[in-house]
């Protein structure tokens, strides 16, 4: 890789920084019917489109997702019985996500939409999430609250008041 290569990338602007998730929808995904699982379509951090099929059993009964959403976990497996309102996974509706950061004191501009994200939490090492900005904007008292989409989770979920830690920066050229 040549130097100018290098200078050309694109740097984080606020790297590693202390927040909270202030806005999250997240909730469990249940069974609405009886019977035995045939086939799972899905894994945990996988994107999922309203009215995809999840969960399909032998009695040709199905469980759909009812919203575009992130899979945060899967609670069940292929050898699992499903009664009704059995948990089958936790879903993480991908909007409204919210994110709350204190930038460093002399940071006075907000985020541009289109912002690469990569968000971890505090307390898991395994957890990862990445998205894209969709907006922000700076409180009076200097906090800086950013509009997320996600697109990809990892190891977990990311409930309101959860305490992360954010890299964000431009997109690359």
């Amino acid at each position: 890789m040549s130097k100018d290569a290098l200078t050309d990338a694109p740097l984080p602007v606020l790297e590693e920084l202390p927040g909270i998730v202030t806005t999250s929808r997240h909730y469990p995904l249940l069974a609405h019917t009886k019977g035995r699982i045939k086939r799972i379509f899905f894994v945990p951090g996988q994107y999922v489109h309203k009215g995809d099929i999840l969960v399909k059993g032998y009695d040709h009964n199905f469980i759909t997702a009812p919203t575009n959403a992130l899979v945060a976990e899967r609670l069940i497996d292929g050898s699992s019985y499903l009664l009704p309102n059995t948990v089958v996974a936790s879903l993480l509706e991908l909007e409204p996500f919210q994110i709350k950061i204190m930038p460093p004191s002399a940071y006075v501009q907000p985020i541009a939409p289109g912002w690469g994200a990569n968000i971890s939490r505090s307390d898991d090492k395994t957890f990862a999430a990445s998205g894209v900005v969709l907006g922000s904007h700076i409180t009076a008292e200097g906090s800086l609250f950013v509009d997320l989409r996600l697109h990809r989770l990892t190891g977990g979920s990311l409930l309101a008041g959860t305490k992360i830690r954010a890299v964000l920066a431009p997109p690359s050229l």
